[in-house]
């Protein structure tokens, strides 16, 4: 969800601070940014960020179907020798979905000359998940019903996020058949496709495809069912 921009480094002469890269905690993960450079002690570094959703290659053509939710920041840190003075806005605060801030940290360098890199966590709110519970997947065509083989879903994912799971068609659809729509049951709602909809059944390889699935608003355990037409 987290997108930090590109960083400019500030060049001064008699650097007393200098702040090769910074790595900010995030979700779990490390992010790296251009550092900067200071002749005072104290100095002001400057994080960009924007609330959006981070995708994959596959996911991109559907994102306006996955809204961000709004972000709360509870609070922020700067690993040692630095010491945070203040931030800017002061948590906790919220970015809502799509909106760009720049969180400014002012913070003290150690005493003497400083060369070296500077670690800061983002400590975020986090969002509500659900458990997925999935047995059984059993697809629908023509009045006919296949269980898939070892087609169960275990999971813990943001309610309402987008999720993408690969369906073995051949033994549902023959060769040359059409599949012009598909449905799942409630509470999963179904996205997209890959390949998109409409997709024809054509070669070997063209029996398996991605569908995007919406997870629910709350902890599902039983069957899904996929109906296509």
């Amino acid at each position: 969800m987290g997108i930090f921009d590109f960083i400019k480094k500030v060049k001064k002469d008699e650097i007393l601070i200098e702040v090769k890269n910074v790595n900010v905690r995030w979700r779990g993960s490390f992010h790296s940014l251009q550092g900067t450079s200071s002749k005072e002690r104290k100095f002001v570094y400057k994080i960009p960020f924007k609330n959006t959703i981070e995708q994959n290659e596959l996911l991109k053509d559907i994102a306006k179907e996955q809204k961000p939710d709004v972000m709360r920041i509870e609070g922020i840190t700067v690993a040692q020798p630095f010491k945070l003075v203040s931030v800017e806005p002061n948590p906790p605060f919220e970015i809502k979905a799509g909106e760009r801030i720049e969180i400014s940290l002012t913070i003290d360098g150690p005493e003497g000359k400083y060369s070296g890199p500077m670690s800061v966590s983002i400590i975020e709110n986090q969002p509500e998940t659900v458990k997925i519970g999935v047995n059984k997947v059993i697809l629908h065509r023509a009045g006919k019903d296949f269980e898939i083989d070892n087609s169960s879903i275990m999971m813990e994912i943001q309610k309402n996020m987008i999720f993408g799971n690969q369906i073995q068609m051949y033994k549902i659809m023959g060769f040359g058949d059409t599949a012009n729509a598909i449905r799942v049951s409630p509470p999963f709602k179904f996205v997209s496709s890959n390949p998109k909809l409409p997709f024809t059944i054509d070669d070997k390889n063209s029996y398996i495809a991605e569908l995007y699935i919406q997870a629910p608003e709350s902890s599902y355990a039983g069957p899904l069912d996929v109906y296509i037409d």
